[in-house]
């Protein structure tokens, strides 16, 4: 474990604190839009809290959840005692939350309505997340580099589930000019695993006519990753070390 892996973790310890931060200080507004299904399984946990206080505890614990340990000893930031029984009552609660399937009904023209999402996607989108570096029928990469670290964003409307999903994966450049893994978190992340709830950020394709609504809370997701890890990149000691070496 190397010291810009430890530098690399802690900004995105941070990212995810400031995630929560705001949450808790918007009625967790941003949560309750996202569309994955799993995801009500956090919200049910959260408005069962039973004050502001409690829910700032729980928000802190869960950004310990995704952190490795080791790295969260590093910095002096380990889970409490009371912040280890919060993450061990959420995990033995959501996996015993049930709901009605009733209302998961979805149209039967898969490939028409993967197209409509795929359109939806790229119209809104545009050159937003930066430069499409791969690209397939139905998954495609967006690459955002800046300051010599590169974010690459993929969108994935494939699979046996009618899902898009969205993961970002955070590299530094090299000195031989090739992308660089720094952090291991960094390289499956998204607005739900980022705040330790669950490991992928997904809405099902149930309909038309909520495609602009999909592509618009992706967009608004990934730019504040983004936005926000470069903010945090900028206040580091990495970015000064790159800006005095001439990387």
């Amino acid at each position: 474990m190397n010291f810009n892996n430890i530098e690399y973790a802690n900004i995105l310890y941070q990212l995810s604190v400031k995630e929560w931060e705001h949450l808790y200080n918007t009625d967790f507004r941003l949560l309750k839009q996202c569309g994955c299904t799993n995801n009500k399984n956090a919200i049910y946990v959260i408005d069962r809290l039973n004050s502001a206080k409690e829910k700032e505890v729980f928000s802190k614990a869960l950004a310990k959840r995704w952190q490795n340990p080791a790295f969260l000893k590093t910095w002096g930031e380990e889970a409490t005692p009371a912040e280890m029984q919060m993450i061990q009552a959420y995990e033995r609660k959501v996996g015993y939350i049930k709901y009605n399937e009733d209302d998961c009904s979805v149209e039967k023209d898969k490939k028409a309505l993967r197209k409509t999402q795929r359109e939806s996607l790229k119209r809104i989108i545009g050159n937003s997340l930066g430069r499409i570096c791969e690209s397939s029928t139905n998954s495609w990469c967006y690459m955002f580099e800046k300051n010599g670290i590169v974010i690459l964003t993929d969108i994935d409307i494939g699979g046996s589930f009618l899902s898009l999903r969205y993961r970002h994966y955070v590299r530094a450049i090299g000195e031989d000019g090739k992308q660089v893994i720094q952090n291991p978190l960094a390289e499956n992340t998204s607005f739900l695993s980022l705040l330790g709830l669950i490991a992928e950020t997904s809405w099902e394709i149930r309909d038309h006519k909520d495609a602009d609504f999909r592509s618009k809370m992706l967009l608004a997701l990934a730019n504040r990753f983004i936005r926000s890890y470069f903010d945090l990149y900028s206040h580091s000691t990495l970015c000064k070390k790159r800006t005095i070496s001439g990387n």
